[in-house]
């Protein structure tokens, strides 16, 4: 074998992952629209409102991009989001470097341009309804695969990156010295009370 597919883009466009259902936060818990259901507002307001993470004009997210004309459901955030941070900083990462360790080429079919368009074209509530993602990508597909295919529940590929970080985590110390050294601190891109308020916060929630 020397290419395959990867589904790599489904969960973003089409708001596969749990925390992509309206009122949830990414951890799961019911959480309140700031504006209320159904209420559209642009990218860069959502982001303003997701907390003091980022330290002032340096915002990485937002000073690269212009969200100024992107109005969108409120419950399309988290994916949205996902879709320019966590897609491209993570999870093609290890798309592309994994295979190429055994020279597998690995090729995106979601992430072709005319589909992601189409996609972030699709209104949310038929992305999402009833606590069930990918609902409209599911129907289009439903005809070509087996129902088990389309029905089984989501599984992930998931390190145990918690465990790893607790108090007496493998590579809690390691993960400490990257976040907290001078020249993390020195870029300006995170306000470091922050990050230290959420390395505590992990711990109690082992």
């Amino acid at each position: 074998v020397k290419a395959v597919l990867s589904g790599e883009g489904a969960d973003e466009l089409f708001g596969g992952n749990h925390w992509h259902q309206p009122g949830r936060t990414a951890s799961g818990t019911l959480a309140p629209l700031p504006y209320g259901e159904g209420v559209a507002f642009t990218l860069a307001d959502a982001l303003r409102l997701y907390g003091g993470l980022f330290a002032g004009e340096r915002d990485p997210v937002i000073s690269k991009r212009d969200y100024s004309a992107s109005p969108m459901h409120a419950s399309d955030f988290p994916s949205r989001l996902d879709l320019h941070t966590y897609l491209p900083s993570d999870l093609l990462v290890k798309m592309d470097r994994v295979p190429m360790m055994v020279s597998l080429e690995v090729r995106v079919p979601f992430l072709n341009r005319q589909i992601a368009e189409l996609a972030l074209r699709i209104p949310w509530r038929s992305k999402v309804r009833a606590g069930a993602g990918k609902v409209i990508l599911k129907k289009c597909i439903e005809a070509h695969l087996p129902s088990e295919v389309t029905t089984r529940p989501k599984k992930g590929f998931s390190v145990p990156l918690d465990a790893w970080v607790w108090e007496d985590g493998p590579i809690r110390e390691l993960v400490r010295d990257v976040l907290f050294s001078r020249q993390s601190t020195s870029r300006g891109y995170f306000d470091r009370r922050e990050v230290e308020r959420m390395f505590r916060e992990h711990d109690r929630l082992e």
